[in-house]
């Protein structure tokens, strides 16, 4: 019965397929006969095959997989926006939008828009900014008053497991508002306060369940501009903290439980940002930026905001030769433990230095040199924490006519040092790593392209070498006035750590495009390995991909 119920399911899946493109094209042909002003109606539609099979190793992808991707947008009154997605496979099938997450998010005029189901807004740099929120919100701009308020669902309960070692997550309601006047290029003043707190009985605690929050942020963000070319943008921050609102209420503090409710794991510290733009003239400009965020403060309203930093940077721009040579830099460092109650104190240093010159039509060269440091203090003679990496590259590149096409020839020289101490080795580990990699392409009249590769890499390290060397070849041509594209791909590359190693890639696309009608590609790729070690095995392994995606 399972050998004849696999082309049954077959047959099925092409049926459904072929249901939901002649629906898909109905839909289409319903909204072209409706004003546009009513309703548009546009989308994507992809079916793709994908084969695998391998010899020598366990197969590290499926066999076959077949897969339909269909997006769609409905715009009503050219104002709302209802998305839907369905992704089907024969290894998984879901359903998106609007059934799990949907949101709409009409402008009503130019100043004047509202939020529904799930949607994104901002705050301030230090507030809230990166939050998925599930519920209501408006934005009014009318001229240079702003106005923003939002209500809703942050996190959504998952109840623990400790099996998994998963302590679950709260339902967590957040609100906030925005309210500002001013020309943000001229000068501007915005107010803005936001509240997340977690519902203590929306799962079963355990003991490894972290407690539920409780967090208040609030803001003042500025910027005016002293004279034409120097503007100052800043902002402060302040706020209010609790890990556990289950634990004993302070009732020295007064401040309203609507506001906030004070509990002997409540923190309060702030968070200030500032930065100075200086242009004179349109071909040099400096920035200054520094951050100060102390280590009791957090935001709820952004995922991975870190605490506990001093950070001062500097980025100089110089444009010189009528834009041909542009030379950027940055120089910034960054210290943790600012109030001395941490065993170390990290301090990093990140320098950046990049030229690019295009002297003449035909020559170009550009320079890069980056420095990155992440020293502590030692607090052991034989532990301590110091990473310190090093780079630097040169690439010339020439552009010139030759064998009747036009030629595009580039070499990069790159030179990697890292040194790395930390609690694991009592000695410094070096890593030094020398790249060369000259790449030449010639695109002829016809649209015949060839592109050629080199690619050497040698890394040292304290009790080891690699080097790996490798050259590819990629040639390409278009037919049927272009509407045919196909390429070849071949290379081969050696590898030698304690045994020597090869490695052979053959590739072949083909793409047909098919106008109004859509597209149709196909990919077949061939990796061949030669294990010199007894340990590694050799493989030949083969990938191909049939697609086939239309636009409406």
């Amino acid at each position: 019965m399972k050998t004849l119920n696999k082309p049954r399911q077959k047959i099925n899946q092409i049926y459904f397929y072929f249901l939901l493109i002649l629906f898909t094209d109905f839909i289409m042909a319903k909204a072209q006969t409706v004003s546009e002003d009513l309703l548009k109606f546009n989308g994507s539609l992809n079916l793709s095959s994908d084969l695998y099979s391998v010899n020598g190793i366990q197969a590290r992808q499926p066999g076959n997989v077949q897969r339909l991707l269909l997006r769609t947008n409905l715009r009503l009154f050219n104002q709302i926006d209802i998305p839907f997605e369905v992704s089907l496979s024969n290894s998984d099938s879901r359903f998106l939008q609007p059934f799990n997450q949907f949101g709409v998010s009409p402008r009503i005029t130019d100043w004047l828009r509202f939020h529904g189901g799930y949607f994104y807004t901002n705050l301030s740099e230090l507030s809230f900014g990166d939050i998925k929120i599930y519920g209501g919100g408006l934005e009014l701009t009318p001229g240079n008053f702003r106005l923003k308020a939002f209500y809703g669902r942050s996190k959504v309960a998952r109840e623990p497991d400790s099996l998994k070692g998963f302590g679950g997550i709260y339902n967590q309601t957040t609100y906030g508002f925005l309210i500002g006047y001013g020309n943000e290029n001229v000068a501007y003043l915005n107010l803005s306060f936001f509240k997340s707190i977690d519902d203590s009985a929306s799962i079963k605690r355990i003991s490894i369940s972290e407690g539920p929050i409780e967090n208040l942020v609030s803001s003042a963000s500025f910027g005016f501009k002293i004279f034409k070319p120097l503007f100052i943008r800043a902002e402060l921050a302040a706020s209010l903290f609790s890990s556990d609102i289950q634990s004993q209420t302070i009732s020295t503090v007064k401040i309203p439980k609507t506001i906030f409710t004070p509990k002997v794991s409540t923190q309060v510290d702030g968070a200030a940002k500032l930065g100075i733009e200086i242009e004179p003239q349109s071909f040099w400009a400096l920035r200054f930026g520094a951050k100060w965020i102390g280590p009791g403060f957090y935001s709820a309203g952004y995922s991975n905001l870190q605490n506990d930093l001093l950070e001062l940077t500097i980025d100089p721009t110089l444009r010189l030769l009528e834009n041909k040579l542009n030379l950027r830099s940055s120089i910034g460092i960054r210290k943790n433990n600012l109030r001395n109650n941490k065993l170390s104190t990290t301090n990093r240093f990140i320098g950046l230095f990049a030229a690019d010159y295009q002297v003449t039509d035909f020559f170009g060269i550009n320079l890069q040199y980056n420095n990155n440091q992440i020293k502590a203090t030692q607090y052991s003679d034989s532990l301590k924490i110091s990473n310190v990496f090093n780079l630097i590259s040169i690439s010339p590149r020439f552009n010139f006519s030759a064998f009747n096409g036009i030629n595009n020839l580039s070499l990069t020289y790159s030179y990697q040092n890292s040194e790395d101490s930390n609690p694991l080795f009592r000695s410094k580990v070096s890593n030094k790593t020398n790249t060369i990699n000259l790449i030449h392409s010639v695109f002829f009249p016809s649209t015949l392209s060839f592109t050629t590769s080199i690619l050497h890499n040698h890394v040292t390290l304290p009790n080891l070498n690699v080097k790996i060397t490798s050259i590819n070849e990629i040639i390409s041509h278009q037919f049927f006035k272009n509407k045919l594209s196909v390429s070849l791909n071949l290379g081969y590359s050696i590898t030698q750590v304690t045994n020597t190693n090869g490695f052979y890639i053959f590739g072949i696309r083909a793409g047909y495009s098919l106008d109004k009608f859509g597209n149709i590609s196909f990919n077949l790729t061939n990796n061949n390995f030669k294990s010199g070690d007894p340990l590694s095995p050799s493989f030949n392994e083969f990938i191909g991909n049939l697609q086939y995606s239309i636009n409406f």
